[in-house]
């Protein structure tokens, strides 16, 4: 049976057993990180970097913790900015060494 078959089927096999278990591990990783940070934004004394990383963190949680559901969505944006870094000249090329005048001869001429 296809794995297109199984899974319309809803029939599991090792790789589903596999997911779920990635899914729970996922699960309660973002629900302890969810608390821990939570908790750290209300420390007293928080310094304001911290402040500042727990802010954006508070700000792009939804978006992180959706990436379960969402999985072929990278992260990052690491690709999209490779692909605007592309040169669209080609590579630079090395200059030719200048010719070193031996010691005790003439300079060249510039004529």
């Amino acid at each position: 049976m296809s794995a297109w078959t199984q899974a319309a089927s809803g029939a599991a096999g090792p790789a589903a057993a596999g997911l779920e278990s990635a899914h729970r591990a996922w699960d309660t990783a973002i629900t302890a990180i969810d608390t821990a940070r939570k908790e750290q934004a209300t420390a007293p004394g928080l310094q304001e970097p911290a402040k500042k990383a727990l802010a954006t963190l508070d700000r792009e949680w939804n978006g992180l913790a959706a990436h379960r559901q969402y999985s072929m969505i990278s992260l990052d944006n690491n690709a999209a900015e490779r692909a605007i870094r592309r040169p669209s000249s080609p590579a630079r090329t090395p200059t030719a060494p200048t010719p070193m005048t031996p010691p005790g001869s003439p300079p060249a001429s510039a004529g």
